[in-house]
This record gives C-alpha cells, structure tokens and sequence, in this order.
C-alpha cells in the first residue's frame, strides 16, 4: 500500500464519470473516490478535492467539490418512486432499482465522512462544511433520511455526529476568541448591548441582573466572592450544564438553571418533532391524494372498456338475431 501511486490526472478522469446517466457507474465511481479519500496518504484526499472542483467546472457549476456532485446526487435521489415504489420513478431509478439506488445513496454518504473525517483541522472541514451547505446538503440530508435502511442511517449519525462535533469546537473558538477580545468593563458593556439591542427580553433580563449585582453590598472580600461565585455559575452554566467535567456536584441555584436549560432543549426537541409529524402527515397525505387520483382515473378506463365491451356484446347480439331472421 505505501507504494501505491497517485495519478491525480487519472483520478480526475475517472471522477468525470459521475456525469454518467446510470447510477451503477456513478456507484462505482464514488467507491474508488471513497478509497482515494481514506488512503493513508493525504495525496488521494487532495486528488479527489480536485477532481471534483474540475468536474463542477465542467458542467458549468460553481468552481466548488460540491456543486455538480450534490446536484446530480440530489436530482437523482428525487427520482425516486412513491414511498419507494416504482410509480413516477425516474428512467434512471427504474433501471437501478430501489437497492441500486440505496447503494449509491450509502457510496455518497460514505464520501461525505471521508471529506470531513480526514482533515485534522477544525477550519478546514468547517470550510468544506460551508460549501456543502451552499451546494444543498441540507436537502440532501433530508431526502436521505427517507430511505427506510438501515446502513443509510447509520452512515447519517456517523456524519451528523462529524457536524455536531465540528460546530462545538467552532462555537467554543468563536466564543473564546470573543471574549479575548473584551478587554475592559466599557467594552464589554458596550458589546452586551449590541448583542441584545433587537431582544427586548435578552436585554430586560439584562438589565435585571445587572442591577442586582448594583445591590450586592460592598463589603470587601464578600463582596469579591460573591462575584466569584456568581462569575462561577454563569461559566458553568453555558460552557457545561451538567458541570461533568467539574466533577463538584452544583449547588441548588446551578440545578435550577440547568433545570430550566433542559426544559427548554426538551421543548425545542418536541416542537421539532411536531413539525417533522406534521411535515410526514402532510407528505403521506398528497401521496394518498395521489394513489387515489391515480386509483380513480384506473376504475374511469375500467368503466370505459366495460361500456365499450357492451356495445361490442349487443352489436354481436344484433347481428345474430338478423341472421336468424334471415335463414327463417
């Protein structure tokens, strides 16, 4: 393996393919494209990198790895049958078939991780992360996650913990390059009524706190620990709710605000469910709207032949009582 030789040009040649009209082809591309991706050498990262910002050019995309990738992936995914079926399928899905068409969408899935596995820095998969978003992956997340299998699940937690994981590092830098740069109370102030000057509420709670802490008696060192504790529950409580890192079991003042945290999180969490049932509901409804369109325009052609049939049937009756009369 350490003698395995990158063509870069030979990479960028095959990785053109993906412009193929069947999706066997496109399947088998992007399982060579996953190799290149996981070769221990970062040359077949970059080759691959390449290759598909060429291929997005070619097609007249935007000069990004994703642009015609996701494009063509997503076009593809979207000829999918009803629920799966084969009714209003694309000519291309037809011919793949629904495993055909899992198997690319796990070949796909799988390249994904490689993008955002293999970079040891945060800024250069958040970068890539970026552009997969400009180029659709949300979508594409979304028509993935209708696929009732199994590997294509657990390929999308494998990718959505990468996400996850990437965005908590970004915040975490984000925040601490913030706050390196509040230098002295006036800044900081300043900063806090930018941050809340389009949130009425933000901004009451704001000012509420702030004039407790007016109120805190000034008594030397009480005074310094009181602030210490409060600068105490206030880190803990955005930087780690459950204060597990700390080990120090929190006091009844830090349990109610993480109380209230995880209310909040479990509300969001059903409001999100909510929507998604609703969105599913409304989803199965214009299928159902459509088998039944469908259904009826069947028993409408039925009805038709039935009717003709019988005017054949009575026309042959006709005809044979004539010839009866006519040999009598």
């Amino acid at each position: 393996m350490k003698d395995f030789s990158i063509n870069i040009p030979a990479i960028s040649r095959m990785t053109s393919a993906l412009s193929s009209p069947h999706i066997a082809t496109r399947k088998l591309i992007m399982d060579l494209l996953v190799f290149f991706l996981y070769y221990d050498d970062s040359r077949g990262y970059r080759a691959v990198i390449e290759a598909l910002i060429e291929l997005s050019k070619a097609e007249n995309e935007a000069p990004t790895p994703f642009a015609y990738w996701f494009k063509s992936w997503e076009k593809t995914m979207l000829g999918r049958g009803k629920m799966g079926s084969a009714v209003a399928a694309s000519k291309e899905v037809r011919e793949a078939g629904n495993d055909g068409l899992s198997e690319y969408t796990i070949s796909n899935i799988l390249a994904l991780n490689g993008i955002l596995e293999a970079p040891g820095d945060v800024r250069v998969r958040r970068y890539y992360l970026e552009q997969m978003e400009a180029a659709g992956l949300l979508r594409i997340l979304a028509l993935c996650r209708k696929f009732e299998v199994a590997a294509i699940h657990q390929q999308l937690d494998t990718f959505q913990e990468y996400m996850q994981e990437d965005m908590q590092v970004w915040r975490e830098r984000a925040r601490q390059d913030a706050m390196d740069a509040l230098t002295g109370e006036e800044n900081v102030y300043e900063h806090l009524q930018e941050k809340t000057i389009d949130n009425t509420s933000a901004r009451t709670h704001l000012e509420s706190t702030l004039r407790l802490l007016a109120t805190i008696p000034d008594d030397g060192q009480a005074l310094a620990d009181c602030y210490r504790t409060i600068n105490g529950v206030v880190r803990d409580a955005l930087l780690d709710r459950t204060l597990s890192r700390t080990g120090v079991k929190p006091g009844p003042s830090v349990d109610r605000i993480i109380s209230q945290f995880n209310d909040a999180d479990r509300i969001l969490e059903l409001q999100a469910q909510y929507d998604e049932s609703r969105a599913r509901a409304a989803r199965l409804k214009l299928d159902k709207d459509d088998l039944e369109a469908e259904l009826d325009q069947k028993k409408m052609e039925v009805f038709e032949l039935q009717c003709k049939l019988d005017r054949v049937e009575e026309l042959l009756f006709s005809r044979a009582t004539r010839s009866r009369q006519l040999d009598h």
